[in-house]
């Protein structure tokens, strides 16, 4: 029992270091709660707070809660999401070359089925038919439900057209990226080049590495015609008449970048129920890590630069990858045995 009642104990002193009072100790594990406490650890970790705790960790504490409330008879359904959508627990166990057994679920499937693979690619052609349809039953200009579903499904579209088609960047990269000024990161495309080029400084990225990549007007992806798209038909709904320097214009203050909680939450509902339930924002990385690693096996080099990660780390959390394509080699080679032998 030590390490439940050490992980809910850290769990409540944290909460009421944000200056909560909870009139009950469930109500320091629900989705809020818990929201707060990871907010606390992440800022701790960046502070360098000397109350600061691995990701690995916290993910440890939750997932020691969870099972805490439904031994007790309360709900724990809320706690595998918030993991899975916390970006500062994804990023630092990226960082550290781990991964949630929930992302490794994932890779698997996408290393057995082609179809999923097909579908992870082209998610972005899925948000865009999707956000068409509900603007072809609201030919006017939409409002209520139907905008924020035209909203929610067009930025859907253009980051995961970013994702897949430019670099698997960062979330937190994708919806900071400047489209206007000086220090703008997208480029267009021009008379003199029918290419998009998308440059996010290294002074902004987690790992200090600079991504430069380029949306080519002749990928098969076709990621660039989603971003034009959005260009052209979405994000005009966003300015309400006003400007923005940011490609993912705020939804109350254009003046500001789409916040992360927004995003989120709006890639929750559309995942949700789908072939990629379970996938956050983050799998981006992994998925397309697992797909390059499966199809090139040893190099390591090219996968690592694909997802602006180390060769040691990306050799570390995608050794699963080369192990499966070992054992099927190794299956293969004993089965050579029996050519020629009849049955």
């Amino acid at each position: 029992p030590k390490p439940y009642k050490y992980s809910a104990l850290k769990i409540i002193r944290t909460y009421s270091e944000t200056g909560a009072t909870p009139m009950t100790v469930v109500e320091v594990f629900d989705r809020k709660a818990l929201l707060d406490c990871l907010g606390a650890w992440a800022r701790y970790d960046d502070g360098r707070d000397a109350r600061k705790i691995g990701a690995q960790t916290a993910e440890g504490y939750l997932w020691r809660v969870k099972s805490l409330l439904e031994r007790n008879g309360y709900d724990g359904d809320h706690i595998p999401e918030l993991i899975a959508g916390n970006a500062w627990i994804q990023e630092r166990l990226d960082r550290d070359g781990e991964m949630t057994e929930k992302a490794e679920s994932f890779c698997r499937r996408l290393l057995r089925e082609k179809r999923m693979r097909l579908i992870f690619l082209s998610e972005h052609i899925r948000y865009r038919r999707l956000a068409m349809a509900v603007m072809k039953e609201n030919p006017r200009q939409p409002k209520g439900r139907a905008l924020e579903q035209i909203r929610a499904l067009g930025v859907l579209a253009a980051v995961a057209a970013l994702e897949t088609d430019a670099a698997p960047a960062r979330i937190s990269n994708i919806l900071g990226i400047p489209l206007h000024g000086p220090d703008a990161w997208y480029k267009p495309p021009t008379s003199s080049c029918p290419d998009a080029h998308l440059d996010i400084p290294g002074t902004h990225t987690k790992n200090e590495r600079a991504i430069h990549t380029v949306l080519s007007a002749t990928s098969p992806l076709r990621g660039l015609a989603t971003l034009e798209w959005f260009l052209k038909e979405i994000r005009p709904l966003f300015l309400n008449g006003r400007g923005s320097k940011w490609l993912f214009p705020g939804v109350e203050d254009p003046s500001k970048p789409l916040p992360y909680n927004t995003f989120l939450r709006w890639w929750t509902a559309q995942v949700d129920g789908t072939e990629l339930h379970g996938m956050t924002p983050h799998f981006f990385r992994h998925g397309q890590a697992t797909i390059l690693a499966a199809r090139h096996p040893g190099n390591w080099g090219l996968v690592a630069e694909r997802i602006g990660d180390s060769e040691a780390v990306t050799r570390k959390r995608y050794a699963f990858v080369d192990t499966a394509a070992l054992m099927r080699q190794g299956q293969n080679s004993l089965i050579a045995e029996f050519e020629g032998i009849e049955p």
